[in-house]
């Protein structure tokens, strides 16, 4: 299996349409490393802003970097 490319503390942004805004505020920070699904890593992550948790595969997620 291909290694995870985040890690808990990781910052990171939704991809996922329903859940994407682009605003500040949806910035999550990865809380929890879950098992694949399908081969593809799981997370659980919080949004800095309300603190509402989602889980998510590894594919709807991009890290965050300074510029964001």
């Amino acid at each position: 299996m291909v290694q995870r490319k985040f890690a808990v503390g990781d910052r990171v942004r939704l991809t996922a349409e329903k859940h994407s805004v682009k605003s500040p505020q949806d910035i999550y920070t990865i809380s929890r490393m879950l098992p694949a699904e399908a081969k593809i890593w799981q997370y659980r992550v919080k949004r800095e802003g309300d603190g509402q948790e989602w889980v998510v595969s590894e594919t709807q997620l991009v890290q965050v970097t300074p510029e964001s």
